[in-house]
């Protein structure tokens, strides 16, 4: 049994070797970001919607085309930067094409964006192409960010903005240039004009920053420049607030971070737990939970202070998810999945020199298509499974290649 493995890793490396491919650690970050881009777009332009999807996408499409309608004024729901931001980019082009289609078109790119920016949050922290290729891959092939990507939904707009955000973050940081801290702040503000839970990511930067202003790396002036471009870049969830705030029973509710209850949904966190690991599965099969798992270890076996922020992002979204009386988990964990990819490409990086010496050339190239290869082939069958066995596999209803009428 041993001898044939080893004929089989001979074999893989011989046959790498022939086809002659470009070392994918010979890439810089920036050419590893910009490849996982373009394959991320790709796949999602190929599966996105071309009219009307599930769930909120009539509701969005719609809301976005004619600003006048809307139904959820002054409420968490009101989603008033995504649809500014999407009516600007369709109104010229409304004559000639369907509304949900535009709104559907311009969310798959923001999905290629998404992935594009936690590969690079990856490479920095884990400093190599590795690390970005494998981040961006394991998101752009989970299981409910390649839905989300597909039909008019605001999730992926939020990862755009809130990753972007600690993408800057981790940039300054590198290079301390003033830019990429405006732009951290910039971001993580339109993250909360967007939705409440960028409150979180606010209060995460500005502790961020007092710390770094404690150890005299940021001056007084330049934090309170950030401030003031966060406040002004929070303007829509500042509008909310004080509409809200004559009416709300309490500073949570007003302050929008009272989510939406089931009366009719009993809360177990320990089952909910299990849930979360098992969707966590089906979102990263196989090797990317397993690269993950790593990741996380060697983040703490040495020391990675980079981490802290995105592992702090993540755990608020896993926590919220698992005490919600929401049935429907995907709208809360996705927003922390592609913080388990940035941790896939770093556990990658670090295990890539384990592949190299026990399966020859071919063991990272391997390792990286089974990124792509085992979920692809798995989603396939998800609907039939599920509808055998009358379950919900994902937390996200269906696989992305779902018929979306």
């Amino acid at each position: 049994m041993n001898s044939q493995i080893q004929s089989i890793k001979r074999q893989l490396s011989d046959i790498v070797s022939r086809m002659k491919l470009p070392s994918l650690q010979a890439l810089s970050v920036g050419k590893a970001v910009s490849l996982v881009f373009l394959l991320s777009l790709v796949l999602y332009l190929f599966s996105f919607a071309r009219s009307v999807g599930w769930g909120d996408s009539a509701d969005l499409a719609l809301r976005a085309a004619d600003l006048s309608f809307n139904d959820f004024k002054g409420t968490s729901r009101d989603y008033a930067l995504f649809r500014y931001f999407n009516w600007i980019l369709i109104t010229p082009l409304l004559s000639w094409l369907d509304p949900a289609f535009l709104v559907n078109f311009i969310n798959a790119c923001m999905g290629a964006a998404g992935v594009a920016i936690v590969a690079g949050i990856a490479g920095v922290i884990g400093k190599g192409p590795l690390a970005a290729i494998v981040a961006g891959l394991s998101l752009a092939f989970a299981h409910t960010f390649w839905l989300l990507s597909s039909t008019a939904e605001v999730y992926t707009f939020n990862v755009v903005l809130s990753y972007g955000s600690l993408l800057f973050l981790l940039l300054w940081y590198e290079n301390k240039r003033r830019s990429c801290f405006f732009a951290s702040f910039g971001l993580a503000g339109l993250s909360l004009s967007h939705h409440a839970s960028g409150l979180v990511l606010v209060v995460i930067l500005i502790v961020a920053m007092l710390i770094n202003l404690r150890r005299n790396q940021l001056s007084a002036l330049v934090l309170l420049s950030g401030l003031i471009i966060l406040a002004s870049a929070s303007y829509f969830y500042l509008v909310r607030v004080l509409a809200a705030a004559s009416e709300a029973h309490s500073i949570i509710e007003a302050l929008g971070l009272e989510g939406s209850s089931n009366p009719f949904y009993d809360v177990n966190p320990l089952r909910e737990f299990v849930k979360l690991i098992f969707f966590s599965l089906v979102n990263f099969p196989g090797l990317a939970f397993a690269f993950a798992m790593i990741g996380m270890l060697a983040s703490f076996k040495h020391r990675l202070v980079k981490v802290i922020p995105i592992i702090l992002w993540a755990s608020g979204f896993f926590l919220t998810g698992i005490l919600s009386s929401i049935p429907d988990k995907f709208n809360i964990y996705v927003m922390a999945y592609p913080s388990v990819a940035i941790l896939a490409g770093i556990g990658f990086s670090f295990s890539s020199r384990w592949l190299a010496l026990h399966f020859g050339a071919a063991g990272v190239p391997v390792a990286v298509g089974l990124l792509m290869i085992i979920p692809a082939s798995l989603y396939s069958v998800v609907p039939s499974i599920a509808s055998r066995f009358n379950t919900d596999l994902s937390g996200a209803r269906e696989a992305p290649m779902r018929n979306n009428n």
